[in-house]
């Protein structure tokens, strides 16, 4: 009974949505339907996404103050079985920026991650997709997220992928892998998180393997 109650109000709620963000209907009311669908969508990529937009995993204190795991027994021990993990961080390493040039990358992360893959045996086709939205791509693919998710201190294994949401600064969000030594994106990052806003503001993250 009451998860049928629950669905009614689903339905009812996503046809109030869809009313509020007609063209015609006042500015306010759109902004009020935007922001439900970011809410819905941030809920499809983690659960435990509230409507006030915190997460409760991924900031390597678990985002509420407690820690995060490090290890836990129900982590994949392998990796994906269609990647040669060797081959693909190879390529990554590879094929950085000059870091003489372009310390920080050029912003091209989700390419030379893909490129990188598909030196590695998995061909993901250029589909427009920003950092942030990698998660479902690479479940598609057969890449599996540890779960729950560890503390930005956790030890990655090499070929461990990482997809961070966006920041402040950084609205297309972050991915890269581990070569085994450093995370690599478009270039060889010092450590776990990839910028300044990243390293203050601790963004959502997942990690698949």
């Amino acid at each position: 009974m009451y998860e049928r109650k629950n669905q009614n109000l689903e339905r009812k709620v996503a046809s109030l949505v869809t009313r509020l963000a007609l063209p015609e209907a006042p500015y306010q009311d759109r902004e009020i339907a935007a922001g439900w669908r970011q809410h819905q969508a941030l809920l499809k990529f983690n659960p435990n996404h509230d409507s006030r937009g915190r997460f409760d995993f991924g900031s390597g204190d678990g985002g509420d103050g407690n820690a995060a795991p490090t290890t836990s027994p129900t982590w994949p021990t392998v990796h994906n079985a269609r990647l040669n993990v060797d081959k693909a961080t190879q390529y990554a390493t590879d094929n950085v920026v000059s870091p003489t040039t372009s310390p920080n990358g050029e912003r091209a992360c989700a390419q030379h991650v893909r490129e990188a893959l598909r030196a590695g045996g998995i061909n993901i086709p250029a589909a427009g997709v920003n950092a942030k939205d990698y998660a479902p791509v690479l479940e598609k693919y057969g890449f599996k997220p540890l779960d729950p998710t560890p503390g930005a201190n956790y030890s990655p294994m090499k070929g461990d992928i990482v997809v961070i949401q966006e920041t402040t600064a950084s609205k297309n969000g972050h991915i890269a892998i581990y070569n085994g030594t450093n995370w690599v994106s478009d270039f060889k990052q010092p450590e776990f998180w990839p910028g300044p806003s990243y390293r203050s503001e601790h963004p959502p993250y997942k990690i698949y393997r």
